[in-house]
């Protein structure tokens, strides 16, 4: 057998198996243009908190220091409200989970079930009632993530809104985990659950997972390279007359229509459906090649100046804000270390931050860390060298970028001429460093979002043009995909 049949028979074959995934990716993949998977994130949960009363806030939180097993090292400590109780929630490094009431410092015990309906009532502000709840001890369709098996068992709540909302409760802290709405889940199932292969049966069982995607990937990628070269084998050269001159045309030998459409629509689509699912394939960070750059607990630690603990917030927060303005109302507070400094973060329902220090009374809230200290900060992560180049970015870039806008703003980009060319982005509303990355993970970047979701030059920001492409790459990259299909069915109807 020649090299050019055992590539016929390579597509052929490949082709009869991935044809109805391509059709499913590419049609799901109009869904993912407009559609998330249902996350209750940061913003969300600022948006339906309820506002923070500081008065309330009487419990010194460094009170709690003898009283705690451990306080040698926190990774998140939060302050926000419970049923009209403001509640300190701390995670240590170990993914160990609790919770203390900020008016009295006492443990917040497991949640029974009236006050997880009282939450759930809350997030509507009392205007629908719960239908329905169970208490689930694993995870599911919509909580897949293992950071969920903290909070288990959870509450599984099913309101009587018009929108079917399901809210899922911590029974440990209280706290909304998951949010989402009948019109959420179609979408979802439409969307991000196929284009990611991504039913509970399979993503409760990560490792089985990555190697299914992968597989299907890579059979892919083998798919539409043989598809390429085969259309390129296949097209026909023929003279037609044009007057006294003869024009060469690039034509296919098909005469069944399935074939011939499949060949024409391959033959302008099939580099760009080769080049999706090769970056597709780049998210499982196949072969071991994972460049990216964040940030590791050793150099959060640098950042901090130290480890986070609670004996060093020795003000509350109604002490701190002394002075605040009349226009801005917590809904959060963080308790952030920055610095070898303690500070309180708050954080109004619009997403707006206000910092206050934490560890001295006398000093008024601001709304951003000074920019020299931001860069001290980045340099004791970074000691080797001095920065090449420091600006303040007031908008996105093409590396530090969301897909709805929402990273903090603004941020501090520093550059190092290292080996690796490290680029750090911090925000100085927060103190946090949100970007860090080098060669590697930038080329990276544009391997995947560039290629995968058409993100070259900032075009997804660049509406309604980046739609107008992106429909018509799916359209087309639809149109091989249905015609391989039909060509399939044919195929195994013959066999039959």
């Amino acid at each position: 057998m020649t090299l050019k049949n055992q590539i016929v028979k390579l597509h052929r074959w490949f082709g009869l198996i991935m044809c109805l995934f391509f059709v499913a990716w590419f049609l799901s993949g109009f869904v993912m243009m407009y559609v998330d998977f249902p996350q209750y994130g940061k913003k969300n949960r600022l948006a339906h908190q309820p506002g923070m009363s500081l008065q309330s806030c009487t419990y010194i939180p460094a009170g709690l220091g003898p009283l705690l097993s451990q306080d040698t090292s926190w990774k998140h400590i939060r302050l926000d409200m419970l049923l009209n109780r403001p509640v300190l929630r701390m995670e240590n490094n170990k993914g160990e989970i609790s919770s203390y009431y900020a008016d009295n410092g006492i443990a917040v015990q497991q949640l029974s079930a009236d006050k997880a309906r009282a939450v759930a009532m809350n997030y509507f502000s009392g205007v629908h009632l719960p239908l329905r709840m169970e208490k689930i001890s694993e995870l599911d369709q919509w909580i897949p993530r293992s950071a969920f098996l903290m909070h288990m068992p959870i509450y599984k709540i099913s309101m009587d809104d018009p929108d079917e909302t399901v809210l899922y409760v911590s029974s440990k802290t209280g706290e909304i985990l998951q949010v989402h709405t009948f019109s959420q889940r179609v979408l979802a199932w439409c969307g991000p659950i196929i284009h990611w292969i991504y039913p509970k049966e399979l993503i409760l069982r990560r490792p089985l997972w990555r190697v299914v995607v992968i597989l299907f990937s890579s059979l892919g990628m083998l798919a539409s390279l043989a598809g390429i070269v085969v259309g390129l084998i296949r097209v026909k050269k023929r003279k037609k007359r044009a007057g006294i001159a003869s024009v060469l045309h690039y034509v296919s030998p098909y005469r069944e229509k399935w074939f011939r459409w499949h060949h024409y629509t391959g033959f302008i689509f099939g580099l760009f459906t080769f080049t999706w699912v090769f970056s597709g394939l780049l998210t499982m960070t196949p072969f071991g090649w994972g460049p990216e750059a964040d940030i590791t607990e050793q150099e959060n630690r640098l950042l901090q100046g130290g480890n986070l603990v609670i004996k060093s917030f020795t003000l509350t927060p109604l002490q701190a804000f002394t002075g605040i303005s009349n226009g801005f109302f917590p809904v959060e507070i963080e308790l952030k270390r920055f610095q070898g400094r303690s500070y309180y973060i708050a954080s109004a329902a619009s997403g707006k931050t206000l910092i206050a220090a934490a560890d001295a009374a006398g000093v008024l809230p601001f709304g951003f860390f000074p920019q020299e200290l931001m860069i001290r900060a980045i340099r004791s992560v970074h000691p080797d060298g001095s920065p090449s180049r420091i600006c303040l970015l007031d908008q996105e870039d093409n590396y530090y970028y969301s897909k709805h806008n929402d990273n903090p703003l603004p941020v501090l980009r520093v550059q190092y001429a290292d080996a690796g060319n490290t680029w750090y982005y911090a925000a100085p509303s927060n103190g946090e460093i949100g970007l860090k990355n080098n060669d590697s993970s930038r080329l990276s970047r544009w391997l995947y979002h560039g290629l995968h979701s058409l993100d070259f030059f900032n075009l997804q920001h660049k509406r309604p043009v980046w739609d107008i492409v992106m429909i018509f790459l799916l359209i087309g990259g639809t149109a091989v995909s249905l015609t391989g299909l039909v060509m399939a069915t044919k195929y195994i109807r013959r066999k039959r």
